[in-house]
């Protein structure tokens, strides 16, 4: 069976990379993709202060660390990246020199079909998996969709780099995961203790802007926490109370709602200040009370 688009659903990049990353090695096997969530816990606290004082956006924020970097570091996946032309690459492509699936770059411009949504960055990459006779199909991630190319198109959107993946089919969970389980437990309980006070003046257009670029940080970083936190509780015997996880999945429910209520206020201009301070504070408790659930694990 090839890989297909719903190897995308539920996982959680920032980056196209990151999502092609995960969708690849839940291919592989089913948890596989998990092992990368293993640092992405921040503070919400301090993801929001950041954000907003020093003016990170979305994709800028470099508080969690890139999966395709962290995949390497555990032995489980290196990413390889090469430029290469078009017609070079249509040439490995006609001789199967290449085992697919790869990454491509691609001009999204030019690649999409379907929509008029386009990604965040311009450096965008798709998995292609499979080649037959004159056409490549390929799987974009935003938004999620399959699509057939034929080679003059793929000339067209093509940006001469192309990223090829050696996972290592022998992974398993060894010593030195056990070890960095317990360093980011232990980072998860030290972080608990540090409460940063959050200031700043919600009325500011580009204060809310960077607000919900943290928020959506945040909801990457609480769904990737929860899928952890199961999955070293079943694979590794880690316990705690698993009220933990439901409390993770309510804060990020609470995230998604005021996501969507600063993007309302934003985009209608509506001043809901005292609204959002309130859904944000509510957010701030119950994300400090699911962590004293594990604090003890």
């Amino acid at each position: 069976m090839n890989i297909n688009i719903d190897f995308y659903e539920n996982v959680f990049g920032i980056s196209c990379i990151e999502n092609n990353l995960l969708a690849l090695l839940r291919y592989h096997s089913d948890e596989l993709h998990t092992m990368l969530y293993c640092e992405s816990f921040v503070e919400l606290r301090n993801v929001i202060v950041e954000a907003v004082n020093k003016k990170h956006d979305y994709l800028s924020y470099r508080g969690i660390k890139r999966l395709n970097d962290l995949s390497e570091e555990i032995n489980l996946c290196k990413l390889q990246f090469h430029e290469l032309s078009a017609n070079f690459l249509l040439d490995l492509l006609e001789t199967d020199t290449l085992t697919l699936p790869i990454m491509i770059q691609v001009n999204p411009e030019v690649l999409d079909l379907t929509s008029n949504t386009l990604p965040w960055r311009n450096d965008h990459f798709v998995l292609l998996y499979k080649k037959e006779r004159d056409n490549i199909y390929v799987i974009d991630d935003y938004p999620v969709a399959m699509h057939c190319l034929s080679y003059e198109k793929l000339n067209e959107c093509y940006m001469n780099v192309f990223v090829n993946f050696d996972i290592n089919n022998n992974f398993a969970i060894n010593e030195r995961y056990l070890l960095k389980i317990n360093q980011e437990l232990s980072r998860i309980r030290e972080l608990n203790r540090k409460k940063t006070i959050i200031e700043f003046n919600i009325c500011e257009l580009e204060s809310l802007i960077h607000l919900r670029d943290a928020l959506g940080i945040m909801r990457v970083s609480r769904n990737r926490t929860a899928e952890w936190l199961k999955m070293i509780n079943k694979d590794c015997g880690v316990k705690f109370n698993p009220s933990a996880i439901y409390d993770i999945h309510s804060v990020v429910r609470k995230l998604d709602k005021l996501y969507s209520i600063i993007e309302y206020s934003r985009l209608r201009k509506k001043d809901n200040a005292g609204h959002i301070w309130e859904q944000l504070n509510e957010i701030v408790i119950l994300d400090d009370e699911w962590r004293k659930n594990i604090i003890g694990c």
